[in-house]
């Protein structure tokens, strides 16, 4: 397998070798550029109830540089249903970092400069790199906790109450609640709900067409992790320089969470102020500005 400079954008579905009812989309975006990173890839994985778009910002900021491999989660967006497939019982981490792996198969990619996650794309980096760490040279780590809360899968557990909230009234009602949830208000700031209206439908629009099948299969993979043996593994290997933790100052107990990550594993932890779990959008600069520093 070798690398290979990609001259044109490509869009794609293609079938997961280990399950043949999981299709994902992905897109190829090359370098706009003669950069001499230009063979360069950063795949980018996404959060839950979004699509490749919610990385806009990023590709706006990276494509005269690198490459772009932008892909869906099992389901979400333009990643197709499986109708045989068994939501409830859900995916893994192990089969979504695999998934990652299949994608860079599927395109001849050898390695790739970098795998920037958000929230449950997060941890699948972290996973992935943990198993594939031939495949990958840095990993960006932004919004996830260590393990799966105690209370997982119990009538307290969160998710299992927005999964009630999904089936008794539409995702659309879900969706609502999750964008007053990854935007919050600073004390004293300025809404980005407000501000940047436009954007914030988009979003909102995409996480309200995501099907419940899709939510629950990956919310049961949100319910059944730990990065602790991944993280172990990572800085075993002796590469805790190669992840860089990202926490929104607003992302509930999650700063905190990632605090203790950074402190337990010895790896770099930026808090990014005024923000909330959608880091890469809502401040969409400044966490740009620390992935470049970070992967240059």
């Amino acid at each position: 397998m070798a690398d290979t400079l990609v001259d044109e954008e490509k869009f794609g579905v293609f079938a997961s070798p280990a399950n043949p009812a999981v299709h994902l989309f992905y897109k190829l975006v090359p370098c706009s550029s003669g950069a001499a990173t230009a063979k360069d890839v950063i795949v980018l994985s996404n959060s839950l109830t979004a699509d490749v778009t919610i990385w806009n910002e990023f590709v706006a900021a990276f494509k005269d540089d690198y490459t772009l491999l932008l892909y869906d989660q099992r389901f979400h967006g333009s990643s197709p249903a499986a109708p045989a497939y068994d939501y409830d019982k859900g995916t893994t981490f192990d089969e979504l970092a695999a998934d990652v792996r299949d994608l860079l198969d599927h395109l001849g990619i050898a390695r790739v400069r970098a795998l920037v996650g958000l929230s449950m794309g997060s941890t699948t980096a972290v996973v992935f790199a943990a198993a594939y760490p031939d495949r990958v040279d840095r990993i960006v780590v932004a919004g996830t906790g260590l393990r799966s809360a105690p209370n997982a899968k119990s009538a307290e557990d969160p998710f299992e109450q927005r999964i009630a909230l999904a089936r008794d009234q539409g995702m659309a009602v879900l969706a609502d609640a999750t964008i007053e949830r990854w935007f919050p208000v600073p004390a004293g700031g300025a809404d980005f709900k407000q501000e940047q209206a436009e954007r914030v439908r988009e979003i909102r629009a995409v996480a309200a067409g995501t099907s419940l099948g899709a939510f629950v299969a990956s919310v049961r993979a949100l319910q059944a992790f730990d990065l602790t043996a991944s993280l172990d593994k990572i800085v075993g290997d002796g590469r805790a320089a190669d992840v860089l933790l990202v926490a929104g100052e607003l992302d509930g107990p999650l700063p905190a969470a990632m605090g203790g990550m950074a402190d337990k594993w010895g790896l770099r932890l930026e808090v990014v102020g005024g923000c909330g779990h959608i880091v890469n959008v809502q401040a969409a600069d400044r966490f740009n500005a620390l992935v470049r520093s970070f992967i240059e």
